[in-house]
């Protein structure tokens, strides 16, 4: 079971760091 929680912490990091990456990626377009 503990390897089920490690998994989906390091999902909701991915997700995280895709978020802030895709977030990034809109403010440098709309600078541009």
């Amino acid at each position: 079971m503990k390897n089920i929680r490690t998994i989906l912490l390091a999902l909701a990091v991915a997700v995280g760091l895709t978020a802030s990456l895709a977030a990034n990626q809109v403010k440098l377009n709309v600078a541009m």
